[in-house]
């Protein structure tokens, strides 16, 4: 059951019992506001248990996810000669990285108000990509 439907069913049941908590409040007889007392009871009880359970599923999946992350970074501390990177490689990727520039357009959108401004690159800024579409 994913989070959402499980939300959904708790927020179900708290409905079902606030219902019949109206209900009981409205009924004139002391066995109808009896018997509806208890369905509502009955409904929160189970509306607790599921929150419960969500809880406990959460924090057992946490533990999951911390324990593989551990594992990951054990494994990940133990280097590999064959994964390390030579000198001459890291050397050349720092000097194409030095090589590339930040460009820079500003304007309105428009071509006629676009200009660009170049800017050097600086030693710890890296640029990832170029977006296609402009984000207003």
């Amino acid at each position: 059951m994913s989070v959402l439907d499980r939300f959904v069913r708790i927020r179900r049941l708290r409905a079902q019992a606030a219902e019949n908590y109206d209900l009981a409040a409205a009924s004139l007889g002391d066995s109808v506001r009896a018997r509806y007392l208890a369905i509502a009871d009955h409904y929160t009880a189970l509306a607790e248990a599921e929150l419960l359970s969500d809880k406990r599923e959460r924090t057992f999946r946490l533990a999951e996810m911390q324990a593989k992350r551990a594992a990951a970074l054990a494994r990940k501390a133990q280097p590999s000669t064959a994964a390390m990177p030579q000198p001459a490689a890291v050397a050349a990727a720092l000097t194409a990285r030095a090589a590339r520039k930040l460009r820079l357009i500003k304007g309105d959108g428009t071509a006629a108000s676009k200009h660009r401004v170049i800017l050097p690159a600086r030693s710890g800024l890296v640029v990832a990509g170029v977006s296609g579409k402009r984000e207003r």
